[in-house]
């Protein structure tokens, strides 16, 4: 984080308070305000609406409805499996994640994320049939764009059966 996004948030952090207390002043680091106590936030939900309503935002918030994801999914056959998917209703920028676990024996393993962005069909291929040994693993996070009414998905190949569990979300972020 930079320092300009600390200041942003530490200063969103007191505008929010200073709306729910109703003070002018804040007690920050020992270093006292208009003598004012110093705020509280008691109530989660009315600090989030009060910093709806301190102008000082860009009116992203996050939601539960914006998440696909699936956890623990135990891989079943050697086919491709398709583990988790999600369709925009608009153009988004979308985080990827995606941790597996080899329960059993070694495995080859195979994860790929489709999506379609303004230059058509995309097909990342993470793992190509990587021999795994028994373990856990995760892949970097993906940020991906996709159109509008197209789905993005994750696919996972295991090269046995009922031996590996994949968890995965995609996550719209704007």
């Amino acid at each position: 984080m930079n320092i300009a996004e600390t200041v942003k948030k530490q200063t969103d952090r007191i505008l929010r308070q200073r709306t729910l207390n109703g003070t002018e002043g804040v007690i920050i680091g020992g270093v006292g305000g208009t003598g004012s106590p110093p705020p509280t936030v008691s109530n989660p939900s009315a600090d989030l609406a009060a910093h709806k309503t301190s102008n000082d935002h860009d009116a992203q918030y996050f939601s539960l409805a914006r998440i696909s994801d699936v956890k623990e999914f135990l891989v079943t056959d050697t086919v491709k499996t398709t583990i988790v998917t999600r369709t925009p209703d608009a153009v988004v920028n979308a985080l990827i994640g995606i941790t597996f676990r080899v329960a059993v024996a070694t495995t080859d393993i195979t994860l790929v994320v489709t999506y379609r962005d303004v230059a058509g069909a995309q097909t990342n291929t993470l793992l190509y049939a990587q021999s795994c040994a028994v373990g856990s693993y995760s892949t970097p996070m993906m940020l991906i764009n996709s159109v509008a009414n197209e789905p993005m998905s994750v696919d996972i190949t295991a090269g046995t059966a009922n031996q590996v569990y994949v968890s995965a979300s995609i996550l719209e972020v704007s």
